[in-house]
């Protein structure tokens, strides 16, 4: 049992904050913003929460909330065998959206964003939570968005390697845009985090139908990444696309193609990144990534009853098209590195 003062010497104080929002998301009385450094705060002298501890209960990160194992029962009835080591799943399959405007804006094949365009095409959500941009002067920040139709849908493509808050918007859309069904995309931590306030019965959580998790190796403190790029006398408004290729960090502009080594980012990596053991948002509905497949294409892993419905609906609907992954063994790779860095901390 904690409050807010608790969850800031435990978590945010201690970098292990990841960002998700959740707490804004499940204070009862509006007394939690989002900081302009990033974090978590609540101005001083807030009487109204002295006996409350929902911040505290609804964090994901305080030592002892999340337990994988817990929370493979909860979601998959079941934990998961020795050979399972990037979690439990249906089935691994590469696809790319068949819509020619998706695949314009997309990072690789646009699965996540075929699969929030189905949802709110078919009727099947309200809206989609998930990361966009900033935009101003060019940013490329990243800012939670509840995303309604198929253009501000496009406006969120591509990969931003930084953390939005975006289960801060939870409340908004449950509370003030009325949206009673909403499905996420996000990273591993944010699906983490979402599980936890299904698995607690938080107030917010029924609103949630389906969650969609995107692979993460790590992800960069946006304004160090903006240092690192500027050095190189590259303007972050002439970015077309960040991308993580053949072990490099590439940035591309102006048709222009530019390289960093990721030991030189490696300066760049949050501290709860580097706690993070989650490649491939084990707990998600349907699980998304490059790795495994060749240029233009996305993996899929299908995990849940719920993921393999949707998968076979938009396969069926002809949404996506689908072959065989070309290399599951990276993903194996990647996922066992993952747990071993964060197991040896």
């Amino acid at each position: 049992m904690g409050n807010f003062e608790t969850l800031e010497d435990e978590v945010i104080k201690k970098e292990r904050c990841t960002h998700c929002g959740a707490c804004v998301s499940v204070c009862p009385d509006y007394n939690i913003e989002w900081g302009a450094d990033d974090r978590p705060r609540r101005d001083e002298g807030k009487g109204m929460c002295k006996n409350c501890t929902e911040c505290y209960d609804g964090c994901h990160r305080v030592s002892g909330h999340f337990n994988s194992e817990e929370m493979d029962k909860f979601v998959f009835g079941r934990e998961r065998n020795s050979n399972e080591s990037f979690g439990i799943y249906n089935k691994i399959i590469s696809a790319r959206a068949r819509d020619e405007e998706i695949l314009k804006f997309a990072q690789d094949g646009g699965i996540a964003t075929a699969i929030a365009f189905y949802l709110l095409e078919e009727n099947k959500v309200d809206g989609v939570i998930t990361t966009g941009r900033a935009n101003a002067n060019g940013s490329w920040k990243p800012v939670p968005v509840i995303a309604t139709n198929k253009n501000e849908l496009l406006s969120t493509s591509g990969s931003k390697y930084y953390i939005a808050p975006i289960l801060m918007t939870l409340k908004d859309g449950v509370i003030y845009m009325e949206l009673d069904r909403l499905a996420i995309i996000g990273l591993p931590c944010q699906v983490r985090s979402a599980r936890y306030l299904q698995k607690i019965e938080a107030d917010l959580a029924p609103a949630v139908t389906e969650i969609i998790g995107l692979f993460c190796t790590k992800n960069y403190d946006y304004d160090e990444l903006s240092q690192i790029i500027s050095d190189k006398h590259i303007s972050m408004d002439q970015i077309s696309k960040m991308d993580v290729v053949d072990g490099k960090f590439k940035v591309y502009s102006d048709s222009n193609e530019h390289s960093f080594s990721l030991k030189e980012m490696e300066r760049s990596v949050p501290e709860f990144c580097k706690e993070c053991e989650d490649y491939s948002a084990e707990f998600a509905d349907i699980s998304i990534g490059s790795n495994g497949s060749s240029r233009g294409w996305s993996t899929l892993i299908i995990r849940t009853e719920k993921g393999l419905q949707l998968f076979t609906d938009l396969e069926n609907k002809g949404y996506i098209e689908t072959k065989p992954v070309d290399n599951l063994q990276i993903v194996v790779s990647n996922s066992t590195r993952k747990h071993q860095k964060a197991v040896n901390l």
